[in-house]
């Protein structure tokens, strides 16, 4: 059967010719649709009654999908061209809203040093607990480190006791002995 679009060579006007080969092409049209999933955005926002580390997913995102339609057209099967026709959406996505922790819970100010040669971020204190993870603040420059507290500390007059590689990154030399005033700000474990 001869399709509309199908393609004769030559074409249907020439003069027919003993032994002249005729080629047919069948050229067809269909409308293809393809679902497509939208993924959802996500929101972070700042929520002061969390403790600051800690997540809480306020709202479940959830996928958005829409469906395109294109036209091809085929030649011998193949495929030679693609077009989108048509966009239509079927569902929005849904941001997942996820609230972050800006709660400081602070175990107080007081004097840091170091007891441990060691490269791990661990900490001996008598006012956090152990197996706490805590954030040390330097107050004079702001810099911080994040430690786990792994027993009681050295001396009553200070408020933690850092390792080496601890005290180093909170900005001092070994040399200064002492950080003079720092913040702990419990953390949830990591």
């Amino acid at each position: 059967m001869w399709g509309e679009k199908d393609e004769v060579q030559p074409a249907l006007d020439s003069v027919v010719k003993n032994g002249m080969e005729i080629q047919i092409s069948r050229v067809s049209e269909e409308e293809i649709k393809e679902k497509l999933a939208l993924p959802y955005p996500q929101i972070q926002k700042p929520d002061p009654s969390l403790v600051k580390g800690r997540t809480k997913v306020v709202q479940a995102g959830q996928t958005g999908f829409k469906v395109r339609t294109y036209r091809l057209v085929k030649k011998d099967g193949q495929v030679i061209s693609k077009e989108l026709i048509k966009e239509e959406l079927l569902q929005e996505p849904k941001a997942e809203i996820i609230a972050y922790g800006t709660k400081i819970i602070s175990y107080g100010r007081g004097v840091a040093s170091f007891y441990l040669p060691s490269s791990q971020m661990l900490a001996a204190s008598n006012v956090v607990p152990k197996g706490q993870w805590v954030r040390v603040v330097n107050l004079a420059n702001g810099r911080s480190v994040d430690v786990l507290v792994v027993g009681g500390g050295l001396r009553s007059d200070r408020i933690i006791d850092l390792t080496t590689a601890a005290f180093q990154a909170l900005g001092a030399p070994l040399s200064q002995g002492l950080i003079l005033d720092v913040r702990l700000e419990k953390i949830d474990s990591r």
